[in-house]
């Protein structure tokens, strides 16, 4: 599976709630489509798109697609970029029951020893979910260079919140090096207003 990540800035009142609706329509009529998130940055003006694909090609292709059904984009991105998903996660509560997207940027590039310390870290960290109630599911998404961004859904801030406090509490395992435990480059919590997910495995 793959995944196409586009950021705005400042995502326009317009494109939000059921008027975004023609925008999931074109994207969901496409070859390869395996799923979509739209969401707004809580407590801020930035806006997301996630889209979910089979094969890489498509991914690629889903832009030109849209264009050509729905015309050019009314607004400009900050960030456009097509990823692998190289694992996911799926927790107890159902997909209908995500009302919040964490999204969390580890920039790159990594090297092979850093990917190999994200892996590791990710046994830890699935472990440590084990104990937090209210998630439904995390995809891990990875670029060519090692760059990686984790999107994890779940059904209030309050279950993102204990996310945060599992993982901080979470001992290391045997073999993990905390000097290649910088943590992350960003992150952004985002109220999401229309999703449509696949549910199946990488």
């Amino acid at each position: 599976m793959y995944a196409r990540l586009q950021t705005a800035r400042s995502l326009p009142v317009e494109a939000r709630g059921e008027k975004s609706r023609g925008l999931v329509d074109a994207v969901r009529g496409q070859p390869g489509y395996e799923g979509i998130c739209l969401a707004t940055q809580i407590g801020g003006p930035a806006g997301v798109c996630l889209t979910l694909w089979e094969t890489s090609e498509d991914a690629e292709a889903s832009p030109e697609r849209t264009r050509a059904q729905r015309g050019p984009r009314p607004f400009p991105l900050a960030s456009d970029d097509v990823y692998e998903v190289i694992d996911y996660v799926r927790h107890s509560e159902p997909i209908d029951a995500a009302a919040i997207v964490n999204l969390v940027w580890f920039d790159g590039p990594r090297s092979a020893e850093q990917q190999s310390a994200d892996d590791l870290a990710g046994t830890r960290i699935k472990r440590a979910l084990d104990t937090v109630d209210g998630l439904v599911v995390d995809y891990v998404l990875r670029r060519p260079d090692g760059s990686m961004v984790v999107a994890a859904f779940a059904r209030s801030v309050e279950a993102v919140e204990a996310v945060g406090r599992a993982i901080m509490s979470s001992e290391l395992l045997a073999g993990e090096d905390p000097a290649l435990l910088a943590g992350p480059d960003r992150t952004m919590v985002c109220r999401v207003f229309a999703l449509t997910l696949a549910q199946v495995a990488v």
